[in-house]
């Protein structure tokens, strides 16, 4: 199961792309879920999209958290 994410690289002009993500688990460190899953995600949409730009990083990253229990984690609605 995954969520979407979204974002933005103001250098090569994309917007509010969206990338599903393999949701965090409850026991796993959301800081370990942002290097491990979202940003290798997010680089290699980045990559296949604009594979001649290489920004310092992304720009509006936008996790949903609207109705989870904790960053990452499913919507519970």
């Amino acid at each position: 199961m995954s969520l979407t994410v979204r974002y933005s690289c103001h250098a090569c002009g994309i917007e509010k792309a969206e990338v599903p993500v393999r949701y965090r688990s409850s026991s796993e460190e959301v800081l370990d879920w942002m290097l491990q899953v979202l940003t290798p995600a997010l680089l290699a949409d980045h990559d296949s999209r604009s594979p001649h730009c290489r920004p310092e990083g992304l720009d509006d990253v936008m996790i949903p958290i609207t109705g989870a229990q904790y960053i990452g984690g499913p919507c519970l609605q």
